[in-house]
């Protein structure tokens, strides 16, 4: 955990008018999935970390997240939804 911290506590940005892609990218490699990724492949302490399991924090792929946005139903995607802890819907709310 106190090396999640420093990482991101840690960055200064390259440009103070990034594009969008270039935003993308910041938030990707220094606070989202990409950090956290080379955070845990460079921990040497792996035994000590619980993963959860994606399919409990991310049941939808995106395809079937815009499936859901736009009133889809299915019992396949609610058969998806037992036992989750959290669902990603894809938005990009944060860019």
């Amino acid at each position: 955990m106190k090396k999640i911290i420093e990482t991101v506590f840690s960055y200064v940005p390259k440009t103070k008018e990034p594009s969008v892609e270039e935003r993308f990218m910041e938030i990707m490699t220094t606070t989202g999935p990409l950090a956290l990724t080379e955070i845990y492949e460079k921990y040497l302490d792996k035994q000590q970390v619980f993963l959860i399991p994606a399919e409990q924090v991310s049941p939808f792929n995106v395809a079937e997240s815009k499936l859901i946005q736009q009133g889809y139903e299915s019992e396949e995607l609610d058969n998806k939804l037992k036992n989750v802890y959290s669902v990603h819907y894809f938005w990009g709310s944060w860019v």
